[in-house]
Order: C-alpha cells, then sequence, then structure tokens
C-alpha cells in the first residue's frame, strides 16, 4: 500500500448535509499517517468533499517508491557448454593424468640412477691425466666403493691380466674402511694407509686402475682411473651403469 501523506485532515471545519451523519467527525486535526485506516476512511466519508482530500492523501504517490513492487528475479541458470567443448576438456584432463602418472613413474624408476650419474660424473670432472694416485685419492668423493685392480701379464693368453688387489669402502670424512676375509671384520683406515696396502700388492713395472662405484637405491654407476708403471694417470673412463 503506498504511503499516505503527513497532511494533516481536519474534518471538523466542514459543513456537512444535514442528516448526512448522525454525529460529528472523529477525524480533526489528526494526521493521516498515525490514525488508523478503518477510522480515517469513516471520517473520509462524512462529506464528498473530504472523502475525495481523504482519497488523495492516502493514495497519493510517493516518489522514489515504484508502484508495483516486484518480487526478486530468480537466478538464471548457468549456461550449458557445448558437448564438443565438454569432450575436449574431458580428453584433456585425461590425458594430464596418464601423463603425470608416466611422469612420477618414470621418476621413481629412474630418479636414483640419475643421482648416482650425477655423483659419479661430478667426481669424474676432479681426474685428468697426468695425476698421481694420492692426487686422484684425494680429489675423488662420495664414492661407495673403491677397488684397486693390478695389471699383470697372462702366460696364457700373451696379455694383461686384471687382478684384483685390494678393495676399500667409504666411512666419510676421508676415512676408508678395508675388509679382512681372515677375522671377517672390516676396520677404518686413513688415507695414507689405505696407499700403502694397495701399493703393497701391486707389482713393480705394472700398471693397475681404480673403479670407482657410486649407488644411490641400488642404481650402480662407476667409472676407471687408470694408472702406468710410473704411478701417473694415462686415461679416464666414461660414466657407466652397471646392470644387474
Amino acid at each position: 500500500m503506498r504511503k499516505p501523506s503527513s497532511e494533516f485532515l481536519d474534518f471538523g471545519h466542514h459543513n456537512p448535509t444535514p442528516g448526512h451523519h448522525d454525529g460529528a467527525c472523529n477525524g480533526a486535526g489528526i494526521s493521516a499517517h498515525h490514525r488508523r485506516p478503518r477510522l480515517l476512511h469513516r471520517a473520509a466519508l462524512c462529506d464528498p468533499l473530504a472523502n475525495a482530500v481523504f482519497q488523495l492523501a492516502v493514495f497519493e504517490p510517493v516518489a522514489g517508491i515504484p508502484e508495483v513492487l516486484q518480487s526478486p528475479c530468480a537466478p538464471t541458470p548457468a549456461t550449458k557448454r557445448p558437448l564438443w567443448l565438454r569432450l575436449l576438456r574431458g580428453t584433456f584432463v585425461t590425458v594430464g593424468k596418464i601423463g603425470l602418472g608416466l611422469f612420477l613413474l618414470f621418476l621413481f624408476a629412474f630418479g636414483p640412477l640419475f643421482v648416482s650419474y650425477w655423483q659419479a660424473q661430478r667426481a669424474r670432472a676432479t681426474v685428468h691425466v697426468g695425476m698421481t694416485a694420492p692426487e686422484v685419492l684425494h680429489a675423488v668423493t662420495g664414492w661407495s666403493g673403491l677397488q684397486v685392480i693390478s695389471h699383470l701379464p697372462d702366460p696364457d693368453n700373451a696379455g694383461i691380466n686384471d687382478t684384483l688387489a685390494v678393495s676399500f669402502g667409504n666411512s666419510g670424512d676421508g676415512a676408508y674402511s678395508v675388509y679382512n676375509f681372515a677375522t671377517r671384520q672390516s676396520r677404518d683406515i686413513s688415507e695414507a694407509e689405505a696407499i700403502a696396502i694397495f701399493q703393497g700388492k701391486l707389482h713393480d713395472g705394472y700398471g693397475w686402475h681404480f673403479l670407482y662405484t657410486y649407488n644411490f637405491f641400488n642404481q650402480l654407476v662407476s667409472f676407471v682411473v687408470v694408472f702406468g708403471p710410473d704411478g701417473r694417470v694415462t686415461q679416464v673412463s666414461l660414466v657407466g651403469h652397471h646392470w644387474g
């Protein structure tokens, strides 16, 4: 309903026709918006002119208020994507999941191998031709195993026979570990002691080589440092992976 006017309707000052109503009007001096509609309507019926004024006051349009109060509009449903777009999106999602799964599988399978290869390659880069055995032992770090292979003549094949002289383990912080087959125990030794042990097992006039092995989650990678009879490096092999 429209807001009643705030003007006063003074129905007490009009002169109704005799017999038009039984008593005095009940709306004199009362604000229209302070009186109940039933009382105002009774007062307005006292006279046609007062009734017209009452109708204008009660039903006068108020600026800023719409004529008809509309209910809130229902939310518009979201536009459905075309079928081809939904199929294309689903295909991309499926292909992405498969690609991610293959990447993780590849990472778990070959990640340890990459780590071992990187460690061995970094160590190999510190070795160059002409270095002595102590210099190589000091430069190469991070390995898991070191085998000293002696080169001996092979009378049967008129060539060189590679014979294992000694094996060392890496105890960390520059320490070596050597296994005693007689006592079946290993003990830690210094670098100087390791040099004395393998030099005592070599043969004068023949060369030898170091076989460095790097192991990360059972992925073995190695490279070889070859020494000549003079005790200096003559060759450094490429890094390779031990299969099986």
